[in-house]
């Protein structure tokens, strides 16, 4: 059975500060895999494991050194994201927004701070909300407004997001896959 993969949309998607009528562009995707929503959250939050399974953003690093692998809603750090060609790594400062633990869905946001707000807000949301005991649908979506948003709609940076949100649900759906099961191989004696 070939496994889930990701699918991507462009439907304005608000965010914490974003309201759909102040959205320029958003580039998000989706995907339904068999694992433990719990565990899938705890995966997307993880920002010290990033390197082992995500090729787009794979190192978020807290620029407060005492909570340096603590995520919480204020917290400033360094997203080191992989330019389109592969060669570049740029480094965007971002703020957690969000990040929360419900029963029903979990959430994590946050707002890239390259930008002066007047020219560009950028913000990525990700959900994790439970389909079953073993089951959830994960989204992820990163939606633009302001002056600078527009040219980038108009450009390859709109075409590169939605294919690295893509990319991103399905390296994480194959990583979760591979942990879960190796969790389920009994032990030998």
């Amino acid at each position: 059975m070939e496994a889930p993969k990701a699918v991507g949309w462009t439907n304005p998607t608000a965010t914490p500060s974003l309201g759909t009528g102040r959205v320029v562009f958003t580039a998000g995707s989706t995907i339904s895999i068999d694992a433990p929503a719990k565990e899938v959250f705890d995966t997307i939050v993880d920002f010290r494991r990033y390197s082992e399974w995500n090729t787009w953003t794979p190192r978020l690093t807290f620029t407060d050194s005492e909570a340096s692998d603590a995520a919480k809603p204020g917290a400033s750090g360094i997203l080191e994201t992989l330019t389109d060609s592969g060669d570049d790594i740029m480094k965007i400062p971002i703020e957690i927004l969000e990040l929360s633990y419900g029963e029903e869905e979990c959430k994590l946001a946050w707002k890239s701070k390259y930008l002066p707000w007047w020219a560009a807000t950028i913000e990525r949301v990700q959900t994790v909300t439970l389909k079953g005991p073993d089951a959830c649908e994960i989204k992820n979506w990163e939606s633009m407004g302001g002056l600078a948003a527009y040219a980038m709609k108009l450009s390859w940076v709109s075409k590169q997001l939605g294919a690295a949100n893509v990319r991103y649900l399905d390296e994480l759906a194959a990583f979760v896959k591979k942990t879960v099961a190796s969790q389920d191989v009994p032990a030998t004696a």
